[in-house]
């Protein structure tokens, strides 16, 4: 057997061990969805997945942007059951309304700390979401992360 066939084999081998409600996540890899459309995956079984809880795992993880996207741009959403990709499908959409609304609280913030005349130094979600992902929707998000200096603590808490 050569080495090229004994990697599909084995890439094959290591998905189908996976549990069900998590296989779906490696379709976030382009790794994976590349090796889908390109058929260099013959036995990688989707058939056992029990799709409802598999978007509820996708949930919980935060992955549904990236996972609803990478789906819908490889092409690859239609092996999803109607009722579990509407409800991918609105958790993108939902996720992309509360990153506008967050990113529009930022700027207010931002605003705020400037005629204040404070620093803040913008963390985890919110600073990468524009420098990262290509699309907002694609990472969940729920807060706002700041560090400011310690002397300003009590003033910004005032503000």
């Amino acid at each position: 057997m050569s080495k090229a066939k004994k990697k599909k084999t084995l890439i094959s081998e290591i998905v189908n061990i996976i549990p069900s409600e998590k296989k779906v996540l490696l379709l976030s890899s382009p790794f994976i969805i590349d090796r889908i459309k390109n058929k260099d995956i013959k036995t990688l079984n989707f058939e056992d997945i029990d799709w409802s809880s598999a978007v509820d795992t996708i949930f919980k993880y935060g992955l549904s942007g990236i996972i609803f996207l990478n789906l819908k741009n490889s092409g690859l959403i239609d092996i999803l059951p109607e009722e579990d990709r509407l409800k991918l499908q609105h958790f993108y959409h939902s996720n992309a309304a509360r990153n506008a609304l967050i990113t529009q609280i930022l700027a207010n913030i931002s605003q705020i700390f400037r005629q204040e005349e404070k620093t803040f130094l913008l963390l985890q979600g919110t600073a990468l979401i524009n420098g990262i992902y290509p699309q907002a929707a694609m990472r969940y998000l729920s807060d706002i992360d700041i560090m400011i200096k310690r002397k300003d603590a009590e003033e910004v808490d005032k503000i």
